[in-house]
């Protein structure tokens, strides 16, 4: 039987999904991140997750008489934003910094004092360019590949880098609307860094044999171009149809809906993405289940959430933030 496997790297750890050809879900396993709570991460720290996740996953498929040879299709969704830096074989030449690691003001300086647009994603002490940016500084060795962390894993799974996809490769200065790195990016990043970048979906290649042997995957296995968590989330839940919406909450919180308008106002963490033909616009904000669960245990959540009536106001004007930093519906990383 042909499956296809979903990877999910989160902010907490790692979910996998296996479907049927009818996209019937078949079986699910999950692993938390081997180390969390920091800005700078080990990069390999993300691909040992990930391949406890997917061993988790083979076993519990053994259990259904199916195997990790019956999977065809793989493809991965990331947190946006996150990334690290490797050398050709894939090692990590850099510390991993998350999405909502910031406080890149000399890069921010250097983007400001670029040709890039004064609205564009980029721009910002926060941004993922900025980001990239301040990893080749750290660097300790020669950086190839700029790899967002779903590049990383699929890397790892196909065994060499240098892809990206519409999607996770936006806020870093892609543009999806005419398919290139704008020419102005040169001016303060090495364009040999970055990665090619495909539509979401795109088939990219099959499974290295020394991974597939490894994590007992079927070598024929194709990875396809992923996407970020949000947007993962959002295909998971409505069709691509003009007007669906979905708020979906993790760690963090998302809020996306489908438009056939390009909708970009940076100043409120307002930004589209490209799925098929059509605008994916959105933002993402710092508050979401990750606050809650600083404050409450799962017990106590469990009591107040019962005791909640959706129909009726709380009264209460919150705005709960772990640290200072907020992304959307206010850019501000001071908030």
């Amino acid at each position: 039987m042909t499956l296809s496997l979903g990877i999910d790297i989160g902010t907490s750890g790692v979910r996998t999904c296996v479907l049927d050809a009818e996209g019937k879900l078949i079986s699910t396993a999950r692993a938390v991140h081997v180390q969390q709570d920091t800005p700078a991460i080990d990069a390999e720290k993300w691909w040992t997750a990930v391949s406890i996740c997917i061993s988790r996953q083979i076993e519990a498929l053994k259990d259904l008489d199916r195997s990790g040879r019956d999977i065809h299709a793989i493809s991965i969704d990331g947190t946006s934003g996150s990334m690290v830096l490797t050398d050709a074989t894939l090692s990590p030449v850099s510390p991993a910094l998350m999405y909502n690691s910031k406080g890149f003001d000399a890069e921010a300086k250097r983007i400001a004092a670029s040709n890039a647009p004064t609205d564009h994603i980029t721009q910002g002490s926060n941004s993922a360019l900025a980001r990239a940016m301040h990893l080749i500084k750290q660097a300790n060795g020669q950086p190839i590949h700029l790899l967002h962390q779903a590049d990383f894993i699929a890397a790892k799974l196909l065994g060499h880098g240098g892809l990206s996809d519409h999607n996770n490769a936006l806020k870093t200065g892609f543009d999806p609307e005419y398919g290139v790195w704008p020419a102005w990016m040169e001016s303060v990043i090495d364009p040999a860094l970055l990665p090619k970048v495909s539509p979401v979906g795109t088939p990219w290649g099959t499974v290295s044999p020394q991974t597939a042997h490894a994590l007992a995957l079927n070598p024929l296995a194709t990875v396809y171009a992923g996407t970020t968590d949000s947007i993962a989330a959002f295909l998971a839940a409505a069709p691509l149809e003009l007007g669906a919406a979905v708020t979906s909450v993790g760690s963090t919180l998302a809020i996306k809906i489908l438009s056939d308008a390009r909708v970009d106002r940076p100043k409120q963490g307002l930004y589209s993405h490209k799925i098929a033909e059509y605008w994916l616009v959105g933002g993402a904000s710092n508050t979401g289940g990750a606050v809650l669960k600083h404050f409450f245990d799962d017990e106590a959540l469990a009591t107040l959430s019962a005791q909640m009536d959706p129909a009726q106001p709380s009264g209460l004007d919150y705005y709960p933030l772990l640290s200072p930093g907020e992304r959307f519906p206010v850019n501000d990383p001071s908030l």
